[in-house]
């Protein structure tokens, strides 16, 4: 607006330019004191931020203890993944054996049917000696008392 008004100056005769001046230069005044409260605005608002930003602490040492962490961090990283992998192995380890248990167990109960068994084969051949050795021996005595 401020701008058009002072194009329409220009173009005006001498006598007209008189007697508008001073609306010209009341609003150009206008212009400058709105100019001058934005920049009083900006000023407050740039020291105020600036003042907190100057109050803040220093964030070089924050960074410094950062980058000094970093190494521990990568090297508990690592400490980390060494020990999921021994972990792993561990469980695959257990696994295993949980497996020879379980096949311990099976064979330690195949072994116990095959000595049942055993023991009964060994006690039928016994008795089977023993009934061969007492018909012997009974045949032995008869023989001897003369007995056909």
């Amino acid at each position: 607006m401020l701008a058009e008004s002072t194009k329409e100056f220009r173009k005006m005769t001498d006598a007209e330019k008189v007697v508008t001046v001073k609306d010209l230069i009341r609003g150009y005044q206008e212009e400058v004191d709105s100019l001058t409260k934005r920049a009083r605005s900006s000023d407050g608002a740039f020291f105020s931020l600036y003042k907190d930003l100057y109050e803040a602490p220093d964030p070089a040492e924050a960074l410094k203890l950062a980058a000094a962490a970093r190494p521990r961090a990568a090297a508990s990283s690592l400490e980390l993944e060494k020990l999921k992998a021994e972990v792993a192995a561990y469980e695959a380890e257990f696994k295993e054996l949980k497996n020879q248990d379980i096949t311990i167990r099976t064979l330690e109960e195949k072994l116990e049917d095959l000595e049942e068994a055993m023991d009964k084969q060994v006690a039928e051949q016994v008795e089977a000696v023993k009934a061969e050795i007492e018909t012997d021996a009974n045949r032995r005595v008869d023989e001897a008392r003369g007995v056909p």
